[in-house]
C-alpha cells in the first residue's frame, strides 16, 4: 500500500472512529472541521484536555486527542448522567474516550500496516489547550461537537521504514515519530 493510501486509511479510519465513538457513547454526532481548522482563539487559551498513547508494533508514533476542559466536563456529564465530583473524574473519561477511539483505528489501520500496540493513555490536565494543537502532525483530523472543536491525531511510521529514514523530518515539521505518508513508498 503506498504512503498516500495509508495516509488517506488512517484519516478515515479516525473520522470513521471518532464519529462512532461519540454517536454510541455519549450520545451526540460530532462533525469533521474543515482542513486546517482549529479551536477557535478563546478556546486555545482555555485549560486542556490531552490523552497520548505510544504506538509500537509493526510502526513506531503516537496518538493524541485533545480537547477543553469545557468539552470534557460536557462528555463526562453524558458518560456518567451527572456532574464531575472532581477533576479526575474528567481525566479519567478523557481517558477512555481516546481509548474507544484509538483502538478502533488500531484495528482498522493494522489491516495494512500490520499489528499494532498502543500504550495506556497519558492522561494531563493542559494550562492551555493550544499546548496540544502545536504538535497535532499530518494525520489529525478537527472535529466540532457543540461549540467546541477537538482533535484527534496519529502520527507513526512503519518501524521497517523507520531505520531508512532515520533522522526525516515530518510532515509536520519535526523529528518526532512520522506518518507513513511522510515515508518513501
Amino acid at each position: 500500500m503506498s504512503a498516500a493510501s495509508v495516509h488517506s486509511t488512517v484519516i478515515r479510519a479516525i473520522e470513521e472512529a471518532t464519529q462512532d465513538v461519540f454517536s454510541m457513547m455519549i450520545g451526540v454526532d460530532v462533525s469533521k472541521e474543515t482542513a486546517g481548522a482549529a479551536a477557535a482563539g478563546a478556546e486555545l487559551t482555555e485549560a486542556g484536555v490531552r490523552s497520548e498513547f505510544t504506538l509500537s508494533g509493526a510502526v513506531r508514533g503516537m496518538a493524541t486527542v485533545s480537547y477543553s476542559i469545557t468539552l470534557g466536563r460536557w462528555i463526562t456529564t453524558q458518560m456518567l448522567q451527572s456532574d464531575p465530583s472532581e477533576e479526575q473524574e474528567i481525566l479519567d473519561a478523557a481517558g477512555e474516550v481516546a481509548n474507544m477511539i484509538v483502538g478502533n483505528v488500531k484495528n482498522k489501520v493494522e489491516k495494512y500496516v500490520g499489528t499494532i500496540q498502543i500504550s495506556t493513555p497519558a492522561v494531563a490536565k493542559l494550562e492551555r489547550l493550544e499546548e496540544a494543537t502545536s504538535d497535532a502532525g499530518a494525520n489529525a483530523v478537527s472535529f466540532r461537537c457543540r461549540e467546541s472543536v477537538f482533535t484527534v491525531a496519529i502520527t507513526f511510521r512503519e518501524a521497517s521504514a523507520q531505520a531508512e529514514t532515520a533522522g526525516a523530518n515530518s510532515l509536520a515539521g519535526s523529528s518526532g515519530p512520522q506518518s507513513p505518508a511522510a515515508s518513501p513508498a
